[in-house]
């Protein structure tokens, strides 16, 4: 955290699961930083999470640490964090960043939503692999996609106490979403 603190610019943003980055986050940089938890359905999470690693753990999933860092914000710090549900973002881009520049006191500006390259940098050969399974899509767009349609999966008996710990987890930080105009009929 000492590295983002010793950057010049008027504005960072950081982005990091919550899961990896909670040890890492201090009590000071949260309370000196406008915090947004980008969440998505706990299904929508499970349905591109196991193909991709099918022996993922609870806390991969992602969800009570979600909460957790929800909790130090919002008891701790008292800061009304902005949420950002990720399948509405992907439904109405330009909506759900309007609110989101205002909330956060930003100016918005149409060339948010478009970038020449998805690219995040070039990655060494030993990463390369490791790299395309996680960043694919991301490395070979150039705005915001919409949803992907989700064919309904079978939950593993073993994760379902887990994912209804996770929908709760989603139902208390989605009530606090942006939102804008959307056909909430094409949500998953």
């Amino acid at each position: 955290m000492s590295a983002i603190s010793g950057i010049d610019a008027e504005i960072v943003f950081l982005k990091d699961l919550s899961f990896q980055a909670e040890a890492y986050v201090s009590r000071e940089f949260l309370a000196n930083t406008l915090n947004t938890f980008i969440i998505r359905s706990p299904s929508a999470v499970l349905s591109s999470l196991a193909p991709l690693k099918p022996d993922f753990t609870e806390d991969e999933f992602g969800f009570l640490s979600t909460a957790r860092m929800w909790q130090r914000v919002i008891k701790e710090l008292g800061h009304p964090p902005i949420v950002v549900e990720g399948d509405w973002f992907r439904q109405n881009p330009e909506g759900v960043l309007r609110l989101y520049c205002e909330r956060a006191g930003l100016e918005f500006n149409p060339q948010m939503l478009s970038w020449p390259d998805g690219r995040l940098r070039e990655w060494a050969p030993d990463e390369q692999q490791s790299q395309a399974k996680w960043h694919s899509t991301l490395e070979h767009s150039n705005s915001i996609l919409p949803p992907m349609r989700r064919e309904p999966m079978s939950v593993d008996p073993s994760r379902a106490a887990m994912l209804i710990r996770a929908t709760e987890v989603y139902d208390e930080l989605v009530v606090h979403a942006l939102k804008p105009d959307l056909d909430l009929s094409k949500r998953s």
